[in-house]
């Protein structure tokens, strides 16, 4: 749990303390500062009641951020990432799942989420200027705290779960340090390197980027939010050498022309992970980044940031690659992946279930309600996760990336289940039955949600986006509202989610193409 705390001593120790730590628009905070506000942040931590409850990271990605995990982690306390762009009634599903000790904000955030945090908890605001800690609520003197996430554990982060409600992933502080042994090693940067922060802090790939980048000595530079979508600009005027991000991003670039041969002459190291690579994008990306190393990660949230990698091949030969996406490639050394299918599930030996077991797979999640089904013992005692997704093995023990067991999606890099959607859907609307599928026809559609009403008028598109705009993150709102008479069945007469997406397609073209019908 001391890992950051240790590496800015050491940063400091071997390297000048003026170096560039965190780079955020104009801000630069050096190592220096930055280690001065994570111990002035920790001292303010202390006066919090003793335990191992956890520290509620409330702010934008930054130095501020930085600094109150690295905090956190010297006290053995977890931190627990917020994001004041998601509704309240999910933010306070999270502060009731994790009771912590204190949530640390910054006077960005503070008033987005002035009237959404409990007044129960301690709340500590960083000011822009970074040295000024103030309480707006103090901590209540108490012996203890008592907490179901333990001081073994480095993060919690939620992702959407099939219960309507987020699902707590606690990943321990041995998994981390697990996957940093490799990232370091393989992805790791040096002082004088820029690494790009692309994600947000409630993405488990943001981990990456703050330790790795800190661990090495080099500079994190932020990206703002609004430039994530087409991020040339600033891979160019910031002269990022190291960068992480979806392979959305790459994708929006390549559809726009902006992969122009050379345009990226400072990138020497590309990673992506989140959701599948496209064979184009990845080759259009090494011509715009010739002196960069491409590595395809996979990993889910239950394995700690990425357990398995591909590295393109540079002299562009894709003899590996199947179904004109990336290979997700072979799990690190010390961590095991097995293909596992029904018995009846067909003559393909090589293809089926991907199951993850070794040092980064957790064991359970914070709520033993979520996912029992998700994992599974071995007779050794280690733990297998399901992932859910469907991959193949070729011959040289490759993975390859084919679908998903469930329905569950990506999108942008965020892992979103439909049936949180839907159950949003139902909520508010009690007598409308909802699908939610995504729809990649001829364009990206996103998510769209068709509906069948039980009777009567039923609410009208702009509704049900309000309503799910209440409980939802803003990626899981659907783009479109399709309103059918009736579902397509399959022969067991359930709902045929694929027959739904091919008449939903057709449905949104059609009324493109028309503009006409109940398609919003």
């Amino acid at each position: 749990m001391l890992v950051i705390a240790d590496a800015l001593i050491n940063v400091l120790a071997r390297h000048s303390p003026s170096d560039t730590a965190v780079e955020t628009g104009e801000q630069q905070t050096s190592y220096e500062q930055l280690l001065d506000l994570t111990l002035a942040i920790r001292e303010q931590i202390t006066r919090c009641p003793a335990g191992s409850a956890p520290v509620v990271v409330a702010d934008d990605p930054g130095a501020g951020a930085c600094a109150t995990i690295a905090a956190a982690q010297t006290l053995g306390r977890a931190y627990v990432p917020l994001s004041a762009n998601h509704p309240a009634t999910r933010i306070r599903q999270i502060l009731d799942a994790v009771e912590p000790a204190v949530i640390v904000q910054s006077d960005r955030t503070a008033a987005r989420m002035a009237d959404v945090l409990p007044a129960r908890y301690p709340l500590l605001t960083i000011s822009q200027q970074l040295g000024n800690l103030s309480w707006a609520r103090s901590p209540e003197p108490a012996e203890s705290c008592v907490s179901q996430i333990g001081s073994d554990i480095a993060y919690v982060m939620f992702t959407s779960g099939t219960t309507g409600r987020p699902k707590g992933v606690p990943v321990k502080a041995k998994s981390l340090t697990a996957y940093l042994d490799v990232a370091t090693k393989r992805f790791g940067v040096r002082p004088g390197d820029r690494a790009s922060h692309f994600f947000e802090l409630t993405f488990d790939l943001s981990v990456h980027d703050i330790f790795v980048t800190l661990l090495g000595g080099g500079t994190l530079v932020v990206i703002p939010a609004e430039q994530r979508l087409l991020p040339g600009r600033f891979i160019r005027e910031k002269e990022i050498s190291h960068w992480f991000s979806v392979p959305s991003a790459a994708d929006s670039l390549h559809r726009v022309g902006a992969l122009r041969p050379g345009v990226f002459p400072h990138l020497r190291q590309t990673l992506f992970c989140g959701e599948p690579l496209r064979w184009p994008v990845a080759e259009a990306w090494q011509a715009a980044a010739p002196h960069s190393r491409i590595v395809n990660l996979y990993g889910p949230t239950e394995a700690t940031i990425a357990i398995s990698e591909y590295v393109l091949p540079r002299d562009g030969s894709r003899s590996n690659g199947l179904y004109g996406i990336v290979p997700i490639g072979q799990v690190f050394e010390g961590q095991r992946g097995g293909v596992f299918s029904e018995p009846d599930a067909g003559a393909q030996p090589n293809r089926g279930e991907l199951w993850l077991s070794g040092s980064q797979v957790i064991s359970g999640y914070l709520d033993p309600r979520d996912g029992p089904k998700a994992f599974a013992a071995d007779p050794d005692g280690s733990t297998w996760y399901r992932t859910g997704d469907v991959v193949e093995r070729d011959g040289d023990g490759l993975f390859h990336f084919v679908g998903r067991v469930d329905h569950q999606l990506k999108i942008s890099g965020y892992r979103v289940e439909p049936a949180e959607i839907e159950d949003a859907i139902h909520r508010a609307f009690p007598d409308c039955r909802s699908v939610v599928v995504r729809c990649d026809r001829g364009k990206r559609l996103g998510l769209v949600a068709a509906i069948v009403r039980a009777g009567g008028d039923g609410p009208a598109a702009s509704d049900i986006r309000e309503a799910c705009a209440t409980s939802l993150p803003a990626y899981m709102i659907p783009a479109h509202v399709v309103e059918l008479v009736s579902w397509p069945v399959n022969a067991n007469g359930k709902i045929d989610r694929a027959a739904v997406r091919r008449q939903l397609e057709d449905e949104i073209a059609a009324d493109v193409v028309a503009g006409q019908g109940a398609v919003s």
